[in-house]
């Protein structure tokens, strides 16, 4: 009975081995008597294909940023935000690249809804708090979970005030806690005394002609900005894209 072979042979001592067996018994060979050396074979080559994906990945410039979160949108309309983007955006140079990640979840940070759905839905805080994204696309119920988390960027640094009252109820304000207070309410029940600050999170935008020919199926769709120095030229360019849009025919 043949034994594993314990020290690998020179490479023409095996080639020689193989040459008259037909292919499935050459990797059954292979399987057979050099199990512990192909799989130090292949974990070799997953790191040596990791460090150069990741060498790849950290000399990419990204010039922009994006995630929508649990929007329904044609492909048409990805492709628009995405590869249209893309070479509006770039200038041509290899290493530059965007970002437009996708994610869908049901019941966000709910650990009891499955793992993958509450990975996903703190994947998403973690890069609009870390400032891992330039903005973000939410439907309602993401948008209501992601001002529970007080990651928020607020558009005052993005809008004038005098911008953001002409946008009218299309700008949604949150209110947070804070030292110094720009409003005070009152608890009309108790008469507690709330002191916060009051922020311009986000813009409902589900009334433009893109989203509405592309996105029909959300009843709302509101623009986020990053908790975290996001890149305003970038944040910018994805606005003017998206209010430059016209329809085809």
């Amino acid at each position: 009975m043949s034994k594993r072979k314990s020290v690998m042979p020179t490479f023409k001592e095996l080639m020689e081995d193989l040459k008259p067996m037909t292919f499935s018994e050459k990797l059954d060979h292979l399987w057979t008597y050099y199990k512990e050396f192909v799989f130090i074979a292949f974990m070799v080559g997953l790191l040596i294909a990791a460090g150069i994906s990741g060498y790849i990945n950290a000399t990419k410039e990204y010039v922009f940023r994006g995630m929508m979160v649990n929007i329904s949108m044609s492909q048409e309309g990805y492709r628009y935000l995405s590869d249209d983007l893309f070479a509006k955006l770039t200038t041509g140079d290899s290493q530059e690249t965007i970002m437009l990640d996708y994610t869908n979840f049901e019941d966000l940070a709910d650990p009891t809804n499955g793992e993958d759905n509450y990975n996903a839905s703190l994947l998403f805080i973690a890069r609009v708090s870390g400032g891992m994204l330039d903005c973000a696309l939410l439907d309602q119920m993401a948008f209501e979970f992601y001002l529970t988390q007080e990651a928020y960027g607020s558009w005052n640094t993005f809008f004038t005030q005098a911008e953001l009252d002409a946008m009218g109820d299309k700008v949604i304000y949150a209110m947070q806690a804070e030292d110094e207070v720009a409003q005070t309410d009152v608890d009309p029940e108790t008469e507690d005394v709330a002191q916060y600050t009051r922020w311009p999170a986000a813009i409902e935008i589900s009334d433009l002609p893109f989203f509405k020919e592309h996105a029909p199926n959300n009843e709302k769709i509101y623009l986020v900005l990053s908790g975290n120095q996001p890149n305003h030229d970038a944040v910018r360019a994805f606005w003017d894209h998206i209010h430059q849009w016209e329809k085809t025919e």
